[in-house]
């Protein structure tokens, strides 16, 4: 199987350097249908670990973390090449509803909201919704966040949750990114009070900045996170018949342990196989 990775922003010639064999980058003006039928094309948000990232924060090196070494394998096991589109999460669905891409990948939680819209894969992991502030931060609770500077990914699920609660838990200021990275740093600068994200991706980088920041609070329900696909998607079927194989066999365990540092627990999304047509 190989790996490439079309990246959806603006290059100074038609087409960027292939990087490495392993990665080849284009202009985002690539129609797909140029590019074979085998390929599974997948739109991705590169943005931290364990999520999804470049080897070294290097996009001449190869793009891991536990969502892509999972479609890797579906795509192995599926005997397709995938292709990976680099998009802001301000673009994920709207790219996969014009057809831009097949599948979408990110961290994306399985809500009503989004099911009317899109059809979504066997859940695959479970997390939910924190906010990662200063060591020395007064933010313990959701009543702490009056008056607050926060800052979120534009478009996320963690924006909505935060213009919806205003009236409840607010006035607070929302500033909105166009990734996480920017998120988290201006959080460990002072700039934000909190930044709200995915729980595990909070989790990870505190554990590597334990001396300036820490977990605040948990905002909203836990979720199941599953891939996209656009409505009667003739993939899905083969797509989640490999994840439920992946389930059964322990790869998907295999990966969270890989990037998380320990297994999930059997009760998870991780190994729990879902009724056909439930999600």
């Amino acid at each position: 199987m190989k790996v490439f990775i079309h990246s959806l922003i603006f290059c100074v010639s038609m087409f960027c350097t292939s990087l490495s064999n392993a990665q080849t980058i284009v202009s985002p003006g690539t129609d797909k249908s140029t590019l074979g039928n085998v390929l599974l094309h997948v739109g991705l948000v590169i943005t931290t670990p364990p999520r999804s990232y470049y080897t070294n924060s290097d996009p001449s090196q190869p793009l891991i973390g536990y969502e892509p070494d999972i479609l890797n394998e579906v795509a192995k096991r599926l005997n397709k090449e995938i292709v990976y589109y680099d998009v802001a999460w301000a673009g994920l669905f709207t790219g996969l509803l014009s057809q831009k891409w097949d599948v979408a990948a990110s961290n994306i939680f399985i809500n009503e909201e989004r099911q009317a819209m899109m059809d979504f894969s066997e859940p695959h992991f479970d997390t939910g919704m924190g906010m990662l502030v200063g060591i020395n931060s007064d933010i313990s609770s959701l009543k702490d966040i009056k008056g607050k500077i926060l800052g979120v990914d534009i478009g996320s699920g963690a924006e909505v949750w935060l213009r919806e609660n205003m009236d409840r838990y607010g006035p607070y200021t929302i500033q909105s990114y166009n990734g996480t990275p920017d998120v988290f740093l201006d959080v460990q600068t002072g700039r934000l009070d909190g930044g709200v994200s995915d729980l595990s991706i909070i989790d990870w980088y505190i554990a590597s900045h334990k001396s300036r920041l820490r977990r605040g609070t948990t905002l909203g329900e836990a979720y199941n996170v599953g891939f996209a696909f656009r409505n009667n998607s003739p993939l899905i079927k083969d797509f989640n018949k490999a994840i439920r194989e992946m389930k059964k066999d322990g790869t998907i365990g295999e990966i969270y342990k890989k990037y998380h540092g320990v297994y999930p627990d059997k009760n998870t999304s991780a190994y729990v196989l879902y009724d056909e047509g439930e999600n």
